[in-house]
């Protein structure tokens, strides 16, 4: 089932047309989304009542195996859980849930939604939909891809605390404006055979994540690592609580390579006056005195 769900999730997306709304808050990811996903034509329960879904996606080429994608990399658990019982409301929407969602139990939900809906219809021999107990730590199959290391892992960061509705900028927008914060959560999705080995993390943004943001800089963002969770059932997924120290802007040369671009004047970027006062301020309040790491993470040896 793991195997069949990380192939559905490498499936290519719909490319954003010029004149799409560009993806910078999790309301507009959420619209995009559901724009593509829902079925023509009927009616919905949402959270504003029955509402007719007349508007959906023009293109009848689009995957709903690639929106599977999208839900776990832009939106956070409780938008998912909004989507998912929308598309359950209806007959129609029933038969999607599979596709887009992959199989039950689903982290996203909460543990009183477990028999809200017949688990095995939806996935052949489940008999949850949710957990019965609360967790950060999702299967592999649920962890979008935000950010990755250089062994190729995967990284979803989570909103910040009451930063989870529509009108709040994306977890990666909001930590790339501050420069840096204190405390910051992110679920891991680790390739076999790999670790995490260092106290400092070097992360990237995804091609994926920032192509459908339509960002023309490149980021590196340098986490400092607090602590980290891990599951007895779950060997390559966790949840690492970290502190964003800051934040390195690229951008693509004329040649196409990427170039590392230090922002130290206002003429330099546009927004790089605003970035240098943020990070100046934030990074002066950063702790300095760091949890010791886990027994499971290793130090590089010098």
């Amino acid at each position: 089932m793991v195997d069949d769900l990380v192939n559905d999730m490498t499936d290519t997306m719909p490319s954003l047309t010029e004149d799409q709304t560009l993806i910078q808050t999790i309301g507009e990811a959420y619209n995009w989304i559901r724009l593509h996903i829902l079925p023509k034509n009927v009616t919905l329960l949402t959270e504003s009542g029955m509402n007719s879904s007349e508007s959906v996606n023009k293109d009848k080429q689009s995957s709903l195996h690639s929106m599977r994608k999208a839900i776990y990399t832009f939106l956070p658990p409780q938008s998912r859980r909004r989507l998912f019982f929308e598309l359950a409301s209806t007959p129609q929407g029933l038969l999607r849930l599979r596709t887009c969602f992959g199989a039950p139990p689903y982290a996203f939900l909460h543990p009183s939604d477990i028999y809200a809906l017949n688990a095995g219809a939806i996935g052949v021999r489940r008999t949850h939909l949710a957990y019965n107990y609360g967790s950060n730590i999702p299967p592999f199959g649920q962890i979008g891809r935000v950010l990755e290391d250089e062994h190729a892992n995967a990284y979803f960061m989570l909103p910040q605390t009451n930063m989870e509705h529509d009108q709040h900028s994306l977890p990666l927008v909001y930590a790339i404006e501050q420069g840096s914060l204190k405390h910051v959560t992110l679920q891991v999705s680790l390739q076999p055979n790999s670790i995490i080995r260092r106290q400092a993390l070097v992360l990237t943004e995804s091609n994926y994540h920032r192509n459908l943001r339509k960002s023309k800089e490149n980021v590196t963002l340098h986490f400092k690592i607090l602590s980290l969770h891990t599951s007895a059932t779950r060997k390559r997924t966790l949840v690492l609580m970290a502190s964003l120290q800051h934040v390195e802007f690229h951008q693509q040369t004329a040649t196409a390579k990427r170039q590392k671009t230090t922002f130290s004047t206002p003429t330099e970027s546009p927004n790089a006056s605003n970035r240098s006062d943020l990070q100046s301020n934030l990074q002066s309040n950063l702790q300095s005195d760091v949890p010791p790491t886990p027994e499971f993470v290793t130090n590089p040896v010098s």
